[in-house]
C-alpha cells in the first residue's frame, strides 16, 4: 500500500527551541509592553540605515503579520498593530540585511472579556 514506516526517530526538544537557541544570539531589538493588549512598540538601533522585515506568527508558524521597511542609523521607534484579535503568545521574527533576531510577545485583549 502507501503507508511508510519511520523507526530509530529521536526528537531532542521543539523546532521553536532549536530555532531560538540558534538564531537568537542577537537581542538587538525590544519590545515593549510585553505582554500587550495589541498594539506595541519595537526598538532597534542598528549601526547603519538597513532593511528591515518584521514578521509576527502564531505558535503554529502561521503568519499574522508582515511589514518591510528601511532604518536609520541609531534608534528607531517602530510601532505595530498586527490586527491579533485572539490572546496568545506570538513569535516576532526581525530580518535586517542578514541578520535574523526573535522574540515572543504575548498578547492579552482585555476588551475581549
Amino acid at each position: 500500500g502507501d503507508n511508510a514506516y519511520l523507526d530509530n526517530i529521536r526528537f531532542i526538544g521543539s523546532v521553536l527551541e532549536n530555532i531560538e537557541k540558534k538564531e537568537n544570539i542577537d537581542h538587538g531589538f525590544d519590545i515593549y509592553p510585553n505582554p500587550s493588549e495589541g498594539v506595541f512598540t519595537i526598538i532597534y538601533s542598528p549601526g547603519e540605515e538597513k532593511s528591515l522585515n518584521i514578521v509576527i506568527t502564531d505558535i503554529h508558524g502561521k503568519q499574522i503579520y508582515k511589514s518591510e521597511m528601511r532604518t536609520v542609523s541609531g534608534r528607531n521607534k517602530i510601532e505595530v498593530d498586527p490586527g491579533i484579535r485572539s490572546d496568545g503568545m506570538y513569535f516576532v521574527r526581525i530580518t535586517a540585511n542578514d541578520r535574523i533576531m526573535f522574540k515572543k510577545i504575548i498578547l492579552i485583549r482585555t476588551d475581549a472579556r
